[in-house]
C-alpha cells in the first residue's frame, strides 16, 4: 500500500483516521506524527518607557531589525518564525541604532507584533499575539504594529475589527516611538515550529463572531485567483474542481468573498478540500475535528499545515497530485496537478462508486507549464530559492522524461546522467582554469603531477596535457597505479605514486579525483616542498585557483 494510517497526535486526541496517499510515505508519516504543541506558557510582559522600532532590513543579516527595546536600547522582542534557530528569514531579533530624535507618546499601548501583506502569513503570523485582546475585550488601549516598508496601511484590518477593535486603535509604527508603557503578549505560535495553548483563542473568537453558512462540504479553489507578478500558479486544478463539484461540494473562491464571509463559510463546513498552501490555513476558522483533504502541490510536508491540523484536531488526508516536471518547492514557481496513481488509489478507497470525469493528458499542459516556470523563476526572491531542494541538470532531465514521456528512465541511465553530466557542465570552466595554468608553466621545464587518473575530470585534464607534453614534464598519479607508465591516446605518460612526490620535486599538482579529491588535496598541501602548488580540479571554485590569470 502507498498510504499509511497515522496515529493521532498527543495533543488532545480525537477519534478518526488520518491518511497519506504520498510518494515519500516514510517522510510524511514522520512529519505528520510529530507533536507540534509547544508546552510553554503564553505570558504578558510590561516595558516602561520602551521604544518601538519599525521593521528594517539589516545589511549582512537574514534576520530583520525592529520591534520593542527598553529605554536603553536593549532588544526585548520583535517577531519569530522559528524559535529553534537564530538565522531565519523574517525573524525580527535585533534592535538597531537610531540617529534621529525618538518621538514620544505618553500612552500605554499593546504590542501586536508584525503585519504582513500576504493573506496566509497574516493569518498565521499577524494574529499570534492577539489572544490578549480576546482575554481583554473591553480594552481602550491602542495596538501598535510593525511592518515591512512596502506596507503602507493595515492589511486585512477586518480580522481586528471582528474582534472589536476600532480602526483608531490600530497603529502602524513608521518611525521610532517611545511609549509610557508597552504591554507585550507572547506569541502564541511560531510559523515554522508549532503552537502554544492560547494559539486557537483568537481564531475561535473570530469564528464565533459570525453566523455560519450552511455549506457542509466545501472545495476551496484557486482557479479564479489572479494577481499581477504572482508566482505559484497552479495548472489543471479545474480537473479536481469538477470532480468535487460532481461529488456535491460547494466550490468557493475565497478571494472573491469578504473576510467576514470567508470565515462564515469555514465556520459551517464539515468537510473541506483544497490544494496545499494558504487555502488550507482557513481551517483555523473551522470547528474542531474538521475533515480536511489536501491536494499536494509539491512533494514536501510543510510544517505550518501540520501544526494547524493538530491545533484544530483535524482529520486529514494528504494526496500527491503534483507532477511537476521541473524543480519546485511548496510556494514556487508553479505547479502541475494531475490524477496520479495516488489520486486514483484515494478515489478507490474513499468512494464506493468513483465518478468518471473527462480524462486529461499531461502533454496538453507541458508547454504552458514550462513557459510559466521560466517566467516565475525570474520573479522569485533569493531567500525562496534557498528553500528548493538541491537539483542538477540530471534531475531535470530525469523528471522531464518521467512526466513528459510518461515512464521512468532505466536505473543505469539515471546513474550515468548523475555521474557524467556534472563533468560535462564543468568542462568549460575547467578549460578556462587549466589552460592558462599550463600556459604559465610551459615557459619553463616544470614537473606537473596529474592525480586521480581514474577521476571524474581526468580525461578532460589529460586532453589539455597532451597539448603541453613537450614543454612540461608531466606525470600521472593514482593510488591504484602499479606500472611505471600509462598510455593515453597513443601518448605515454610517466607515473608516480603519492609517496614518490617528494623525490620528484614537482611544481604543480592537479587533483582530478572527486570522491577522494579532498583527502588527496589535504595530503599534498601539507607536503613541505618549496614552490609547490596544489589545484583541486574536482572543485574549480576553490580559492587555490585565485592566483591563476584568466
Amino acid at each position: 500500500m502507498h498510504h499509511k494510517e497515522i496515529m493521532q497526535h498527543r495533543y488532545k486526541k480525537t477519534p478518526g483516521s488520518n491518511t497519506l496517499y504520498v510518494n515519500d510515505a516514510e517522510i510524511w508519516a514522520k512529519s505528520c506524527s510529530a507533536d507540534y504543541y509547544i508546552d510553554e506558557p503564553t505570558d504578558t510582559h510590561v516595558v516602561r518607557n520602551g521604544v518601538v522600532l519599525p521593521l528594517k532590513v539589516l545589511p549582512g543579516y537574514t534576520d530583520l531589525g525592529g520591534g520593542v527595546c527598553d529605554e536603553n536600547g536593549n532588544f526585548i522582542t520583535g517577531h519569530v518564525r522559528d524559535n529553534t534557530v537564530l538565522d531565519r528569514w523574517y525573524n525580527c531579533r535585533f534592535s538597531y541604532p537610531v540617529s534621529q530624535e525618538i518621538s514620544s507618546c505618553n500612552e500605554t499601548v499593546v504590542y501586536g507584533g508584525i503585519l504582513i501583506n500576504h493573506f496566509g502569513h497574516a493569518l498565521t503570523e499577524s494574529l499570534s499575539r492577539i489572544w490578549w485582546l480576546v482575554e481583554n475585550p473591553d480594552t481602550s488601549y491602542k495596538f501598535v504594529f510593525i511592518a515591512d516598508s512596502c506596507v503602507a496601511d493595515v492589511p486585512f484590518i477586518d480580522f481586528f475589527q471582528m474582534l472589536g477593535l476600532d480602526k483608531e486603535q490600530i497603529v502602524l509604527v513608521k518611525e521610532p516611538t517611545r511609549f509610557e508603557s508597552i504591554i507585550i503578549p507572547d506569541q502564541s505560535h511560531y510559523l515554522r515550529v508549532g503552537f502554544k495553548e492560547k494559539s486557537m483563542t483568537v481564531y475561535n473568537a473570530i469564528r464565533d463572531s459570525v453566523t455560519p453558512v450552511g455549506f457542509e462540504k466545501v472545495y476551496l479553489t484557486r482557479t479564479k485567483y489572479s494577481r499581477a507578478g504572482d508566482t505559484g500558479k497552479t495548472l489543471n486544478e479545474e480537473y479536481f474542481e469538477r470532480y468535487y463539484h460532481a461529488m456535491g461540494y460547494e466550490i468557493i473562491s475565497p478571494e472573491q468573498l469578504s473576510i467576514h464571509d470567508q470565515v462564515a463559510v469555514m465556520a459551517g463546513a464539515k468537510k473541506v478540500v483544497c490544494t496545499s498552501g494558504t487555502l488550507h490555513h482557513l481551517i483555523l476558522f473551522c470547528q474542531d475535528g474538521i475533515d480536511i483533504t489536501v491536494l499536494n502541490r509539491s512533494a514536501d510536508p510543510v510544517t505550518n499545515l501540520l501544526w494547524i491540523n493538530q491545533a484544530r484536531k483535524a482529520r486529514y488526508t494528504f494526496i500527491d497530485v503534483s507532477t511537476n516536471p521541473l524543480p519546485a518547492n511548496n510556494v514556487a514557481p508553479c505547479f502541475l496537478l494531475m490524477p496520479t496513481f495516488y489520486w486514483k488509489q484515494y478515489i478507490g478507497d474513499k468512494f464506493d462508486e468513483p465518478l468518471e470525469i473527462d480524462n486529461v493528458s499531461k502533454n496538453d499542459f507541458i508547454p504552458e507549464y514550462i513557459e510559466q516556470w521560466v517566467q516565475s523563476m525570474s520573479k522569485i526572491h533569493p531567500v525562496t530559492l534557498k528553500r528548493f531542494r538541491e537539483f542538477s541538470l540530471a534531475d531535470v532531465i530525469i523528471d522531464l522524461h518521467k512526466h513528459y514521456i510518461g515512464r521512468d528512465l532505466d536505473i543505469s541511465i539515471k546513474e550515468w546522467l548523475q555521474v557524467m553530466l556534472p563533468s560535462y557542465m564543468a568542462t568549460e570552466l575547467l578549460y578556462s582554469r587549466i589552460i592558462p595554468l599550463f600556459n604559465s608553466l610551459s615557459h619553463s621545464n616544470r614537473k606537473v603531477i596529474i592525480c586521480g587518473a581514474n577521476g571524474m575530470f581526468a580525461e578532460s585534464t589529460l586532453n589539455i596535457a597532451l597539448m603541453y607534453g613537450k614543454s612540461l614534464d608531466i606525470y600521472v598519479c593514482d593510488r591504484a597505479i602499479i606500472t611505471d607508465k600509462i598510455v593515453y591516446k597513443d601518448v605515454t605518460f610517466k607515473t608516480a605514486t603519492l609517496t614518490e612526490f617528494v623525490e620528484l620535486h614537482p611544481s604543480t599538482a592537479l587533483i582530478c579525483a572527486k570522491n577522494k579529491g579532498k583527502e588527496i588535496y589535504e595530503e599534498l598541501s601539507e607536503m613541505n616542498i618549496d614552490g609547490f602548488k596544489v589545484y583541486p580540479v574536482y572543485d574549480l571554485n576553490h580559492s587555490s585557483w585565485s592566483d591563476v590569470q584568466i
